[in-house]
């Protein structure tokens, strides 16, 4: 038998969007950090995996066809791995004023994400045309993290894979689906903070769909006492993706003032 039992491969690109959800995760008091700043892996009954990150205020759940794992899997995954992961920035040209960008070679740009029982890295897209000349399986990474073994990791800096996944994810997703009929007409408070952690998955859907961009939809829920219920959200043209995060608890709605719509005034008379 052989002694990678766990594993898992995924497009590098999802360590980049799923990196917020974790440091926020890790970011909130010990009490509520009940999914730890954890990644999860599970197989697809569609095929491919199902990547998630969560923390107590928001979800993002990936579905990557072309992603393969052994089971359910929580990954400890370190920083110098979502840097990694990070695209990197086009180059800036110009002529006559005009400025121009160009994508960077693919041997700079961020492939896929490995991972067993031994270690995790990550591949590059291609191999840097210096080494075209050296044996095949020569092929530097971009980032290379062997596992520490339980009990002594440090989360940001090591690497641990654990097969299972504790955290009951998917019941948070469901609950939100079923309550989706129920959409809220009164209006909702949000935190900014907990939003902003799907900023990278917002610019990436932008992108791949082209000029036209894709729209994201924010669909409200109430729970069965009438109070509301978390957020979903999805996005056009990526039926594969989804998201939800929680609204804020507030004691009332707060409108705007009605002064603002007014015509501006000047010199005692109106302007506009």
């Amino acid at each position: 038998m052989s002694d990678r039992k766990n594993h898992v491969t995924f497009a590098a690109q999802w360590l980049y969007v799923l990196q917020p959800f974790i440091e926020y995760g890790q970011s909130l008091p010990e009490e509520t950090t009940f999914i730890h700043g954890h990644l999860f892996v599970e197989p697809a009954r569609q095929g491919g995996a199902l990547i998630i990150a969560a923390n107590a205020h928001a979800l993002l759940l990936i579905h990557d066809q072309q992603a393969s794992c052994s089971g359910p899997l929580t990954l400890d995954v370190p920083e110098d791995a979502f840097q990694a992961a990070t695209p990197p920035e086009p180059a800036i040209f110009w002529q006559e004023g005009e400025r121009l960008t160009a994508e960077m070679p693919e041997w700079m740009q961020p492939g896929r994400f490995v991972a067993h029982d031994h270690g995790m890295w990550i591949e590059p897209r291609m191999r840097h045309p210096q080494w075209a000349e050296e044996r095949q399986d020569f092929f530097p990474m971009l980032q290379m993290s062997t596992t520490v073994p339980a009990g002594y990791t440090v989360q940001g800096l090591d690497f641990e894979i654990t097969p299972g996944i504790k955290p009951q994810w998917r019941r948070m997703l469901t609950a939100a689906f079923a309550d989706a009929g129920d959409g809220a007409t009164a209006p909702l408070a949000f935190d900014p903070a907990i939003v902003s952690q799907f900023d990278r998955i917002c610019a990436l859907t932008r992108k791949q769909s082209g000029e036209k961009g894709a729209a994201t939809f924010h669909r409200a829920t109430r729970n069965r006492e009438g109070t509301p219920g978390p957020i979903i959200m999805t996005f056009e043209g990526h039926p594969h993706i989804v998201g939800t995060y929680m609204p804020q608890r507030a004691d009332g709605y707060v409108g705007p003032s009605w002064a603002l719509l007014h015509a501006a005034r000047e010199g005692g008379k109106a302007n506009g």
